[in-house]
């Protein structure tokens, strides 16, 4: 009888992407700048006035997408992404707001976490309801018409 072993190791690598709208009021749809994370390069599509994908109609709600954006050839690129408000600038390093609301605040926080997605070459993933444009403008995220998705 023969014993064998093997190993596995798992690449992962983090990063983050800060999208800023400013003129929030003003704004139509915009695709970000391409950023690299894990050696593969992606865009924010963002949609002030929604995008039902399912029905193609627009919706009271911001719509936001991950897209990879470039050609992946012979493989799929695994992911897990998180949409949510940036703090602002001057709360940044004093403050990390949560996802999920804590026992202290029941209101909950507008995210979106994708779960595991493989993507395939320009391939596209993301949240056709990440906040009611009402609730957006009653929060405190959206300052001086502007605010960041992180």
């Amino acid at each position: 009888m023969s014993l064998t072993t093997s190993r596995i190791f798992v690449d992962t690598t983090s990063g983050h992407h800060i999208l800023k709208i400013g003129n929030y009021s003003t704004f139509l749809s915009v695709l970000s700048p391409p950023f690299t994370v894990g050696g593969h390069s992606w865009r924010i599509s963002y949609h002030p006035n929604g995008i039902d994908t399912r029905r193609l109609r627009r919706t009271p709600c911001i719509s936001l997408y991950l897209i990879l954006d470039g050609r992946v050839p012979s493989k799929l690129v695994k992911a897990r992404f998180h949409f949510r408000f940036a703090p602002p600038a001057d709360q940044e390093r004093r403050h990390h707001p949560a996802c999920f609301p804590s026992k202290r605040n029941t209101r909950r926080e507008a995210h979106f976490d994708s779960g595991e997605v493989l993507f395939v070459s320009h391939g596209i993933y993301g949240c056709e309801e990440f906040i009611k444009k009402k609730e957006l403008e009653k929060s405190v995220h959206l300052r001086d018409d502007s605010f960041a998705i992180r």
